[in-house]
């Protein structure tokens, strides 16, 4: 049984002690060789301390990299891979990567590639009847699963998902008559796969959640609007962000749709990915300059530069957090592109800190309700009970809580 008295379970508190990255509190510009003027970056560790991302520049340049503050930026070029390189996702421990890679700006020869734990990349197949792959390419947090979109000389494509074991498998669509279903996200536990099914003849689409129990199910959107894109996930799928009709969207585990709101003065808003336990939702609030937000259900939609700053994290002066594509999956880091006093687009990576284990029910206070909401949802293995972000619910976890809220708070 998991259940234990209180006294053993702050008892191994001692023994188990806590984790913590130690890592300083500051925005970081991720930069651009020469020949480059826009980079963003896509995809981060579960920690934050790796982060993927792409930058292009004149002459159809396009080229990936991977950046960490121990290496800086390490840019993708290798003959092999082609003259344009992308990199979209890596895994929780920052080893595998996924991406694409091709010739011409046009694509005709993309192929989504797949590098695990520092092995030399491997092309993905291509599913019959297409010709090439898309850009946008997703990998598990166990490195185990990537998930994707495989396209037609004329667009037409459709989501797939790859193992080592079963190889890859298309989805399908999520309503009769669609002739495009893209993959715009997945859950790092790789059960849920979350994009945009679209009808390219009608001109209509709509967003899509597939896990292998249901397979591809449009959703609904805000006020029962179809115009919808999910564009990510939490740890296990429970949680899933994306937009209606340009309207910032969260759908609940009961696939209900809540509206995020909007900055204010700003017209629209598109929400790109959420933390592990769906909790911080990142994205951009857009009128005709974008700025990046982070949402909770506290707080509500606030800039992102307004909570960092309030974190006590460092911000280059004259940098502007104009879109936030990634969060972390333990909440500490986010991540996107930005653009400094020179007016170039450039990739950042932003640590500010992991999210207070010791006040579990977040009402702004350390006591006793905070026990007995973490016991159960430990007791239970809910992934909410995951306080030091390592994929499962165990001891090293009532360790890091009982630490926590032993010294009143982080």
């Amino acid at each position: 049984m998991r259940t234990q008295t209180l006294s053993l379970q702050i008892c191994l508190v001692a023994a188990l002690g806590a984790s913590c990255l130690g890592q300083e509190r500051r925005l970081y510009i991720t930069g651009l060789p020469a020949g480059f003027n826009d980079g963003r970056v896509l995809g981060l560790s579960r920690d934050g301390s790796v982060a993927v991302g792409n930058m292009s520049g004149n002459n159809a340049l396009l080229r990936g990299f991977k950046w960490s503050v121990a290496t800086g930026r390490v840019d993708i070029v290798d003959p092999a891979l082609g003259s344009r390189t992308e990199l979209t996702d890596v895994s929780d421990d920052g080893l595998s990567l996924v991406g694409a890679h091709c010739n011409n700006s046009y694509g005709s020869d993309r192929r989504v590639m797949f590098s695990r734990s520092g092995a030399p990349y491997q092309n993905l197949p291509i599913l019959e009847p297409y010709s090439r792959g898309h850009s946008d390419a997703y990998i598990s947090g166990d490195a185990t699963i990537v998930s994707g979109t495989c396209l037609s000389a004329t667009l037409y494509g459709q989501a797939f998902i790859w193992t080592a074991a079963t190889g890859i498998r298309g989805l399908g669509f999520a309503r009769p008559g669609d002739s495009r279903s893209q993959v715009l996200g997945m859950s790092r536990d790789g059960s849920t796969i979350v994009g945009s099914s679209e009808s390219i003849s009608q001109g209509t689409g709509t967003g899509f959640i597939w896990t292998e129990k249901t397979g591809m199910r449009a959703v609904i959107g805000l006020n029962g609007d179809t115009d919808c894109h999910c564009r990510g996930a939490n740890i296990d799928g429970s949680v899933v962000v994306g937009d209606t009709s340009a309207n910032a969207t969260l759908w609940d585990a009961d696939r209900v749709a809540h509206d995020l709101g909007n900055l204010p003065g700003r017209l629209v808003g598109y929400a790109y990915a959420v933390s592990g336990d769906g909790k911080i939702v990142v994205g951009t609030s857009i009128k005709t300059t974008p700025i990046g937000f982070i949402w909770t259900a506290e707080s509500g939609m606030r800039a992102a530069s307004d909570v960092l700053i309030e974190r006590g994290v460092v911000i280059p002066s004259g940098f502007s957090i104009l879109y936030c594509y990634a969060i972390s999956g333990d909440g500490s880091t986010i991540a996107g592109s930005g653009r400094g006093t020179n007016g170039i687009w450039q990739g950042f990576v932003a640590y500010m800190g992991k999210p207070c284990p010791a006040d579990f029910n977040e009402d702004g206070g350390v006591d006793g309700g905070d026990v007995q909401a973490f016991l159960r949802s430990w007791e239970s293995g809910d992934p909410h009970a995951d306080v030091n972000y390592d994929g499962g619910v165990d001891g090293e976890d009532m360790g890091v809580f009982f630490s926590s809220w032993e010294a009143g708070g982080c």
